[in-house]
């Protein structure tokens, strides 16, 4: 088990908040805070320096993920200006301690401005994501995001970690949503060898009420939790450092793409999120 003073560094660098004075119990483990963000100040760090959430794949150097076919182009205000996009694009919003990531479709006369990537079919949305990717991994743990949703059939919300690493298997996905279907809240890990645990559990009031998504990863089992109460179980597989991703896609295999008349700007709104590490 990994708990590093320079994690812990990091993570008050980037959140603002202290990240020493906060211990919890959960699924019979004492844990102590190392992350924190509850979304008072803007924290999207658009340059990739390392002191915030980077709103894009910085490993993959990518925008977009055309392995899922999807159709948003995960932006923000200083690639918005490269691009010679509006301002009113730009997908983070932050207000009264929440966070809103948007995603909007761009007018038709826009797209010839949207990158062209190979392998993938022509963008039509922008939209957003944060991801810890440089800021804050690290090897088991409790991960938890407090959101609400929107319900715009072909948008496709979700929390989840990657490996530090770059490579990919594995993965866990803490929560996946797509609008169309907004009570039906799917869980999953994807391991190294490819083989996957998929589930889903259905949740009232995802675009009305705001609800707890959490993952306890221990060396032995991953634990879901939504609003506190244990929906899942796996063994664990996963021994490396994973970094955390929420982020709104449009479009793709899975979602499919959204109707002509969907009324857009969707939306995923974050009240905070916070990683504990175990202690030893």
């Amino acid at each position: 088990m990994k708990v590093l003073a320079l994690a812990l560094l990091l993570a008050a660098w980037c959140t603002g908040a202290a990240a020493n004075d906060g211990l919890r119990r959960v699924g019979g483990h004492d844990l102590t805070l190392v992350f924190e963000d509850t979304f008072d100040a803007p924290s999207i760090d658009i340059d990739a320096r390392g002191a915030g959430w980077v709103p894009w794949f910085h490993k993959f150097n990518v925008r977009t993920l055309k392995g899922n076919q999807e159709l948003q182009l995960y932006s923000d205000p200083n690639n918005l200006v490269r691009l010679g996009l509006p301002a009113t694009l730009d997908p983070f919003l932050t207000a009264d301690g929440v966070l809103t990531i948007r995603g909007s479709r761009v007018a038709p006369a826009l797209r010839t401005k949207l990158p062209v990537v190979a392998g993938a079919p022509p963008l039509e949305f922008v939209s957003g994501m944060i991801s810890s990717e440089l800021t804050f991994a690290q090897t088991y743990g409790y991960f938890e995001a407090r959101v609400r949703l929107s319900d715009i059939p072909g948008t496709w919300p979700a929390f989840w970690l990657l490996p530090k690493s770059g490579g990919w298997p594995p993965e866990i996905d803490i929560f996946e949503v797509i609008g169309q279907e907004p009570r039906r809240v799917h869980q999953n890990v994807i391991n190294a060898d490819k083989s996957s645990a998929h589930t889903h559990l259905d949740i009232a009031g995802t675009t009305t009420d705001w609800h707890t998504f959490a993952l306890l990863w221990t060396p032995q089992s991953l634990l879901w939790f939504v609003d506190g109460m244990q929906t899942k179980r796996e063994p664990n597989t996963i021994h490396e450092d994973m970094y955390m991703i929420l982020n709104l896609a449009v479009g793709g295999r899975w979602p499919g793409t959204p109707p002509g008349d969907a009324p857009f700007p969707a939306r995923i709104q974050i009240d905070d999120v916070r990683a504990y590490a175990l202690v030893p």
